[in-house]
């Protein structure tokens, strides 16, 4: 489910109960390649700007865009937040196949917000950002 949170937005929160290394949710969005994506959004010095809820899949130069609402491929899962001092989700990646999803770090109760460390490449293009 989703609810906001102050500072952060929307955020994703567990229903239910899953034990670690549990799937938690698939990424969903349309799958674009640089020229696509470089179509559908500015890019400024080589960074993509003005796209929301976008997973870059380095491995296979492709990108998960999950910023349409009302697309059938975008889910909750763009809603996860980030934190890098308390994930409870990691990601996992099959380039092959263009697909991301989460599994779970350890056993997540009912109600708690889903989170996963974005990276230091996502922040990058935030001057003097700094969000743990």
């Amino acid at each position: 489910m989703q609810r906001n949170v102050e500072g952060k937005g929307k955020g994703a929160f567990l229903r239910g109960e899953v034990k670690k290394k549990a799937v938690v949710g698939v990424y969903g969005g349309e799958v674009l390649n640089m020229a696509e994506l470089s179509k559908r959004y500015p890019v400024v010095n080589g960074t993509i700007t003005e796209a929301e809820y976008l997973f870059e899949i380095v491995e296979c130069a492709r990108f998960v865009d999950a910023g349409d609402e009302n697309s059938e491929l975008v889910n909750w899962t763009r809603f996860i937040n980030h934190s890098s001092k308390a994930p409870n989700l990691e990601i996992k990646i099959n380039a092959a196949k263009n697909m991301v999803w989460f599994n779970a770090l350890r056993n997540i109760k009912d109600g708690e917000e889903l989170l996963f460390d974005y990276g230091d490449k996502y922040w990058e293009s935030f001057d003097g950002v700094i969000v743990q």
